[in-house]
């Protein structure tokens, strides 16, 4: 609605409707209590829609009584100016992380930044005390997506995705691979217990590539899950992953180490015909 109330043409007299409307939004934001969030995400949407230019933006802010930080930080990424925030309540998490949206639709970087490393300390209390389950991977791409954009130093990228929990994975699994830290990648889903498809939409193949060595404890383990369903489909499915560790330790120099290997599967459960049929078919000796 407000939206349409933009594009329309006014007349000379709805001049005097859109001031009255703009006194009651300000009467309905100055209300302290509980529900500020939810009258502020209502405010932003008159302030981001219907009143667009910078005079009048500078004189809401002028207009004000006390306002909240977070009003103050709206209007000033709205209207370009430098921001210096030290701390926000870990309560306010939600309002901050829409503004840091904002500095970044509105191209403000130096907001996006204050705003972000203000936010930082929070996010663990965020994303598991302060979002209902089925929020949290939204919130963690969101989030993902706009630490992208500032500087960050390594150590607070790590701790960063520690924050984010298993919830990070696929970003944290990301970052690992561009920076090549191919052996915290394959620790990080050894930690987290990630199955063979996650693990795959996480970079599994990148890895292999890059660094064969890391991947085949993680072989290894989908392989014998496999084998302790204890049927021929799963037999199927476990030398389709022992094909992968054969490749990777040819591609390492390791056959030898596959060979030994896969003799000590055989011996070990030798009982087990079916499973010796698929090893056989599946020309792993």
């Amino acid at each position: 609605m407000l939206g349409q109330l933009r594009v329309q043409h006014r007349t000379f007299e709805a001049d005097a409707f859109f001031e009255h409307l703009k006194v009651l939004v300000r009467e309905f934001i100055e209300v302290k209590d509980s529900s500020f969030s939810q009258r502020f995400s209502l405010y932003q949407l008159f302030w981001t829609n219907l009143y667009t230019t910078s005079r009048l933006r500078e004189n809401e802010l002028v207009a004000l009584k006390n306002p909240d930080e977070r009003l103050r930080t709206f209007f000033n990424i709205l209207l370009k100016n430098d921001l210096d925030i030290k701390k926000i309540s870990p309560n306010e998490t939600h309002d901050w992380v829409a503004l840091a949206v904002l500095a970044e639709d509105e191209n403000h970087l130096q907001a996006l930044t204050n705003v972000l490393l203000a936010i930082k300390p929070h996010v663990k209390t965020f994303l598991f005390e302060g979002l209902y389950t089925q929020y949290r991977h939204q919130y963690v791409r969101t989030l993902s997506r706009l630490f992208s954009q500032i500087e960050l130093s390594e150590l607070d990228w790590e701790d960063l995705f520690k924050q984010f929990g298993h919830y990070g994975l696929p970003a944290y699994s990301a970052y690992l691979i561009e920076k090549q830290m191919y052996k915290q990648w394959a620790e990080l889903h050894h930690l987290h217990n990630s199955p063979l498809y996650f693990a795959e939409e996480c970079g599994l193949k990148e890895v292999q590539n890059a660094a064969p060595d890391y991947v085949l404890p993680l072989f290894h383990r989908y392989a014998l899950s496999y084998l302790e369903e204890r049927n021929r489909p799963s037999y199927k499915q476990a030398v389709r992953i022992w094909k992968k560790m054969k490749a990777a330790c040819k591609k390492s120099g390791q056959m030898e180490f596959w060979t030994a290997y896969i003799t000590e599967i055989r011996t070990q459960n030798k009982r087990l015909r079916a499973l010796q049929e698929e090893i056989e078919k599946g020309n792993l000796i």
